[in-house]
């Protein structure tokens, strides 16, 4: 692993080993089918281990290089490029129309571990609300958010570092205060795992009411869900809308639906690309991804919606340790 890290930068191998072909492609065309970043950094270990055994290596090299074309070259620099492309265009200036009043743009993003108030995640998340104006957005560990006139919240904490918060758009929810409809702050296990249980209803008449979740689930089997469900009512008439992150490896979205006790069909709106975790600014130095296989961050909801969530892959700097990227989707009702 820490071979392939190196060897990510195309600059820092191709400085010691200028001869290495896998690195020499002369492809101008998209990089696709067998060259892709997975094979690059295959090939990389490959090379660095080659370079440690030398003949080894001059035997492993030509089977490795990537076959010459007409022109031009293509390396890992044009697959950043796309990828950043991508990533513009999958930003938050996709979301909902503001005028579209039959849909809601929902949110989920884990901040990570602060031991302090984070200037830079609460400058980001300011960004993210003025940029995709969302319906709904959970936010885990974010420590000083003042509501505004346009962004109600209600905010669970079990620590000064252990919260969770569910900003709402003021414009188009009310939150639902009287006796018995009350918002839940819960701790799912002791002083720690926070949730948000809260029911809002639309300020213009013209929506669905709802009963929004905003958790931090424990890493690992927990009580978590067994908790929360205790406390989850959903009264006749009501949609359900879940942002947490979940901790899940395995659990689907319909699973955890299941073992809430959420009745009826939900939205397919699956995370499809991983979200946790950043870990070290030495890997964000070489733009390694995050773990391809945890996607704990999760949006059910049994509003209308077919479409997977959105990973935005922009983070704020300096990122935090065990931060995640946040989630999006567009639903329907």
């Amino acid at each position: 692993w820490l071979a392939a890290v190196l060897c990510y930068k195309r600059s820092l191998v191709a400085h010691l080993i200028p001869e290495l072909r896998i690195f020499r492609s002369s492809r101008t065309e998209p990089c696709s089918g067998t060259n892709t970043m997975s094979t690059l950094a295959l090939s990389c270990v490959i090379a660095v281990l080659s370079v440690a055994a030398g003949a080894l290596g001059d035997a492993l090299a030509p089977a490795l290089a990537v076959g010459d074309q007409e022109s031009g070259t293509c390396d890992d620099s044009s697959l950043l490029q796309q990828s950043s492309t991508r990533v513009q265009q999958r930003h938050l200036g996709a979301a909902r129309d503001n005028n579209s009043s039959k849909q809601l743009t929902l949110l989920q993003w884990n901040i990570g571990h602060p031991t302090s108030q984070e200037e830079q995640s609460l400058s980001y998340v300011q960004d993210l609300l003025s940029d995709g104006a969302p319906d709904f957005f959970n936010v885990v560990n974010l420590i000083g958010f003042n509501a505004t006139e346009k962004y109600g919240k209600v905010t669970s904490v079990c620590t000064e570092f252990a919260l969770t918060t569910v900003i709402y758009d003021t414009d188009r929810w009310q939150l639902e205060n009287e006796s018995g409809s009350e918002p839940q702050k819960l701790c799912l296990s002791d002083k720690a795992d926070p949730a948000v249980v809260a029911r809002f209803k639309p300020t213009t008449g013209g929506g669905p009411k709802l009963v929004v979740v905003g958790a931090h689930f424990a890493l690992g089997p927990s009580s978590n869900v067994d908790t929360l469900k205790a406390r989850l009512q959903i009264p006749s008439g009501y949609e359900v809308v879940f942002l947490a992150d979940t901790n899940a490896f395995l659990t689907s979205n319909e699973g955890f639906a299941d073992q809430l006790g959420i009745q009826g069909d939900i939205a397919q709106t699956p995370t499809n690309t991983s979200t946790c975790c950043y870990m070290f600014p030495f890997f964000d130095f070489f733009e390694v991804p995050p773990l391809s296989f945890f996607m704990p961050d999760r949006i059910i909801t049994t509003l209308q919606g077919n479409t997977p969530v959105t990973v935005i892959e922009k983070l704020p700097k300096p990122s935090m340790m065990g931060m995640h990227r946040p989630i999006q989707v567009t639903v329907g009702f």
